[in-house]
């Protein structure tokens, strides 16, 4: 999407929210046909916004595998819990951390990133 697409949808919101139409009340200021197109032209980057932005609570989730492989070591005697698991989510545990700063030290780049892409 160009510069100019930007601002034709900048002033396109500006003055379906702000200003009544003129003329007929009611009448759409933006087409159908224009917010569809809109709308395919952002979507691909908007997703991938969301998907970073959806990384970050699983990621957050993920450090509780440490608590958890701490807790299944002990009672890997027991039937249905296997030390291999708890090793397992012990070694989630640790990195998932890191996989937490890293995904939110990439959510500004890929916003940055997002609006560069929609700005032509």
């Amino acid at each position: 999407m160009s510069m100019n697409g930007i601002r034709a949808l900048a002033l396109a919101l500006v003055a379906t929210f702000f200003l009544s139409p003129l003329g007929r009340a009611g009448a759409p200021l933006v087409s159908p046909d224009m917010a569809v197109a809109i709308a395919k032209t952002a979507s691909p980057e908007l997703f991938s916004l969301a998907r970073d932005v959806a990384a970050i609570p699983v990621s957050l989730a993920e450090c509780l595998r440490l608590p958890l492989g701490l807790i299944e070591l002990p009672l890997s005697p027991l039937p249905g819990i296997q030390f291999v698991d708890g090793l397992r989510n012990i070694g989630r545990g640790i990195k998932a951390p890191f996989d937490l700063v890293f995904a939110l030290a990439k959510l500004p780049l890929s916003a940055v990133d997002a609006v560069t892409d929609l700005g032509g």
